[in-house]
C-alpha cells in the first residue's frame, strides 16, 4: 500500500469503466485495513465518523464527485478519512485527475441522476435534493438572470438602501426574479430594520443569550427538542457543527426576548436566516421583527397561535364562491390543510429553497399582507390542478407535487401584486373574524369564529379575487 495517499485516490478516481468490479472490492478491503492502522494512530473509533467538516470540505468532495465521478459518492467518508488535515493535496490531486474544481455555483449535468439514480444530490446549500432535475432548473432561473443583474448592478456598490425600492423597474425585477443572492443579507436586515435595532441596542444580543442560557422553562426544553429536527436533511445543521450551536443560540435569545417565546416552525425561520445572512446577531434582529413586529407574522407563534387562526379565517373569508373553495368543499379538503404550514413557515419545505428565497424577498419588503395575497393566487393555481380529482389524498399529493417542484414564480408573485391588500384593511378583515376570548387552537372555525358582517371591509376585495379566478388558469 503505497504511504503517500495517491495510491487510493489514483485508484478510487480511475473511470468506472476501466476499474473491474472484482478489483474494486480486492482494493477497499486493503484499503479498510490500511485506514484501521491509521485510526488506531488518530484516535477515531469506526468507519465513516470523519470529524466534524465546518470547512465546508464534505460538500466540496461530494460536488467534484457529481461532477466527475458520481459512482464514487459512497467513497466520501473514507477519502476524507484518509486525507485528514491535507485536504488540499486531495483537491489538487483530484483535479489532477479529473480537470477543475466545480464552483459552488456552477450548474451540475442532469446525467448524473439519470446514470447514477442511488447517489444523494445536494444543493449548494449542502441540502439533499430529491429531484434534483427541479434543482437545477430553479437553480438556473437564479443565477441566470441577465435583466435581474443588469438591473442591481446600477446600484451595487453604492448607498444602497432597499427600504426604497418603489422605483417601477426594480420592483419589477424583484418581483419577476428576486434579488441577487450576495445582496440578501444586506436587504433583510434593513427590510426588517434589522441594522437600525442592532445600532440602537448592541448589547440585547449578547444579554438576552445569557439569560436564557441560564434558564431551563418549557421554551428552552421545545428548543433543545426542535434542534435535531431542524433541517436533517442538510449536513450544515449537523448535531455539533458551527451552525447548530448558532441556531440553537438565536432560538434562545429570541424567545427570551419576545412575549412570543418559542414555537415550532421558528427553528426553520432561523435557520434559513442564518443560512442567507451568515451573522448570528444580524439573524436574531431579524426574526424578532419578524416574530413579534406588526409587519409581519406577530400573535403567529405565541402559545394560542391566535393571529394565525384568525388569517385561515380570512383566506376562507376572501375564497368564498370562488373554484378552490367549491372543490375543495366538493373533496373534503380544508383550505388549513396547505395554509398553516405556509404561513407559520413561510413556504419553508413546501417549495424548492430557491424559490422559497425569492418569496422572502417580497414577503420581508411588503410583510404579513404579501403571504394572504400570494396564497390566493396560489388557491387559483389549486383550482385548477384539482379539476380532475376525486378523492382527499390524491388531492393533497396533487398539491404537493405542485408546489414541491415550482420553479418560476415570478407571474404568480405580479399577479399577486394586483391585490390591494394594505395592513389597515387586513386588521379590518381580522376584525370581522375575531374568535372569542376563551380560544383554544383545538376548536375548529365552525366552534370559535365570531362574524360581524356589518363592519365587514371585504366586499371590493373579494370581488378582486374573484376577477382573478375569472381569468381562468395562467398561461
Amino acid at each position: 500500500m503505497p504511504q503517500d495517499g495517491w495510491g487510493i485516490e489514483n485508484f478510487l478516481l480511475r473511470r468506472e469503466s476501466t476499474v473491474p468490479d472484482e478489483e474494486f472490492v480486492k482494493m477497499m478491503e486493503k484499503i479498510d485495513g490500511h485506514l484501521e492502522r491509521c485510526r488506531g494512530a488518530r484516535g477515531l473509533k469506526t468507519v465513516g465518523t470523519c470529524p466534524d467538516d465546518d470547512s465546508g470540505v464534505r460538500v466540496r468532495l461530494e460536488r467534484f464527485y457529481y461532477k466527475h465521478a458520481p459512482s464514487h459518492i459512497g467513497s466520501v467518508d473514507i477519502v476524507l478519512e484518509f486525507f485528514l488535515g491535507r485536504e488540499e493535496e486531495l483537491f489538487r490531486k483530484l483535479e489532477e485527475g479529473y480537470g477543475p474544481e466545480p464552483t459552488p455555483h456552477e450548474t451540475l449535468t442532469a446525467d448524473v441522476v439519470v446514470n447514477h439514480p442511488g447517489v444523494k444530490m445536494r444543493d449548494h446549500h449542502g441540502f439533499i435534493v430529491e429531484n434534483y432535475k427541479a434543482y437545477l432548473k430553479v437553480k438556473d432561473l437564479c443565477f441566470n438572470t441577465p435583466e435581474r443583474d443588469e438591473t442591481f448592478e446600477k446600484i451595487r456598490g453604492a448607498n444602497l438602501d432597499f427600504k426604497t425600492l418603489s422605483n417601477s423597474a426594480k420592483k419589477c425585477t424583484l418581483y419577476q426574479y428576486g434579488l441577487p443572492n450576495d445582496l440578501r443579507p444586506l436587504a433583510w436586515a434593513q427590510l426588517t430594520s434589522a441594522s437600525v435595532n442592532q445600532k440602537s441596542h448592541p448589547d440585547e444580543y449578547r444579554a438576552s443569550l445569557a439569560s436564557a442560557l441560564s434558564l431551563n422553562n418549557e421554551a428552552t426544553v421545545a428548543i433543545s427538542k426542535d434542534m435535531n429536527r431542524t433541517f436533517p436533511n442538510c449536513t450544515l445543521f449537523e448535531e455539533g457543527s458551527e451552525m447548530y450551536t448558532s441556531l440553537h443560540r438565536v432560538l434562545s435569545a429570541v424567545s427570551f426576548s419576545t412575549e412570543e417565546g418559542y414555537c415550532q416552525s421558528m427553528n426553520f425561520v432561523a435557520g434559513i436566516l442564518l443560512l442567507v445572512l451568515k451573522d448570528e446577531e444580524v439573524s436574531y434582529w431579524v426574526l424578532k421583527e419578524m416574530v413579534s413586529g406588526a409587519k409581519y407574522n406577530r400573535g403567529y407563534y405565541d402559545v394560542t397561535m391566535r393571529t394565525l387562526m384568525v388569517d385561515q379565517v380570512v383566506m376562507k373569508k376572501l375564497l368564498e364562491d370562488s373554484q378552490t373553495a367549491d372543490k375543495l368543499a366538493d373533496l373534503g379538503v380544508s383550505l388549513e390543510n396547505f395554509t398553516i404550514k405556509w404561513f407559520l413557515c413561510i413556504f419553508i419545505d413546501v417549495m424548492p429553497l430557491e424559490t422559497v428565497l425569492h418569496l422572502w424577498d417580497i414577503y420581508l419588503m411588503e410583510g404579513v399582507t404579501f403571504l394572504l395575497r400570494f396564497s390566493l393566487v396560489l388557491s387559483k393555481e389549486m383550482a385548477s390542478l384539482l379539476e380532475n380529482t376525486e378523492d382527499f389524498t390524491t388531492a393533497l399529493s396533487v398539491i404537493d407535487d405542485y408546489l414541491s417542484t415550482l420553479t418560476l414564480v415570478g407571474p404568480l408573485v405580479r399577479e399577486a401584486a394586483q391585490i390591494s391588500l394594505s395592513p389597515k384593511q387586513l386588521e379590518g378583515l381580522r376584525a370581522t373574524c375575531q374568535p372569542p376570548t376563551a380560544y383554544s387552537p383545538q376548536q375548529s372555525d365552525a366552534e370559535t369564529v365570531e362574524e360581524n358582517t356589518a363592519a365587514s371591509p371585504t366586499k371590493k376585495l373579494k370581488k378582486k379575487v374573484r376577477n382573478i379566478f375569472k381569468r381562468g388558469k395562467r398561461s
